[in-house]
């Protein structure tokens, strides 16, 4: 009980120096809160599940709202990341508050980006934490997913942003009958979960099966925040459109 009564006096603190910040999905904010400022989130799925679309689309909606996203995309051209953004939103006009870096992976030079970034930033996103790295003393890179996530969260503090990091996760979640991943799943998730804040785990109807084009299909993103409980967010995947939906 007395455990339970600090956690209640704690939360409004936490709340206070953690300001929300609003992913633009009803279906998400209305349940939970998975971006704070000042905090290091993680979104995990297998690749091509559509976890790259889902966070472009909540940056879109960041900026939509008059926020400001910074995206380091090891992976993508800006130009890729332009086009996936114009896929599902064709009015561009609230992108200008909408920058991509895709020249960096090392986490110094992320810092170093971030020190000349001229304008305060409301989301970083990083895709993905296992694409970045650490240059070691004898020059080479080395790739340490606990010693990133320190520093994400470090750089969260640093410029009141709130991070949100992308992950792959590893292949035991195809062995389970229901294909339901678990925190585990995350790679080395046992060395980095001190320093992660709250983290959403995406699994797509149809991902293991054959896909119908012409038909909305369920999608899961299972939340767990440090400071509330886990939950379960039911949307749709618009295969179509490549794009996350609300349910409602």
């Amino acid at each position: 009980m007395d455990r339970m009564d600090q956690f209640l006096l704690g939360k409004p603190k936490y709340d206070l120096n953690h300001p929300a910040i609003k992913t633009g999905f009803e279906s998400i904010d209305s349940q939970t809160t998975f971006l704070r400022r000042g905090t290091l989130a993680l979104l995990g799925s297998r690749p091509g599940m559509g976890k790259t679309t889902i966070a472009l689309q909540i940056a879109s909606n960041i900026t939509d709202a008059g926020g400001t996203v910074l995206v380091f995309s090891l992976r993508q051209s800006v130009s890729q990341v332009s086009d996936r953004v114009y896929a599902f939103k064709r009015d561009l006009t609230s992108c200008s508050n909408f920058y991509t870096e895709d020249r960096v992976g090392n986490i110094d030079e992320m810092k170093l980006v971030m020190k000349d970034f001229r304008k305060p930033v409301d989301l970083i996103l990083v895709d993905c934490i296992q694409d970045v790295y650490f240059i070691s003393p004898k020059k080479h890179p080395v790739y340490s997913s606990p010693k990133v996530c320190t520093a994400l969260k470090v750089m969260a503090r640093h410029h009141n942003a709130a991070v949100l990091a992308l992950t792959q996760i590893s292949r035991a979640v195809e062995g389970r009958a229901d294909h339901h991943p678990l925190l585990t799943d995350i790679p080395g998730w046992e060395s980095i979960k001190q320093s992660v804040d709250s983290a959403c785990l995406l699994s797509r109807g149809g991902y293991y099966e054959i896909e119908d084009e012409d038909t909305e299909l369920p999608a899961t993103l299972s939340f767990c925040p440090s400071t509330d409980k886990c939950c379960s967010v039911f949307m749709k995947w618009n295969h179509q459109a490549n794009c996350l939906k609300d349910s409602t």
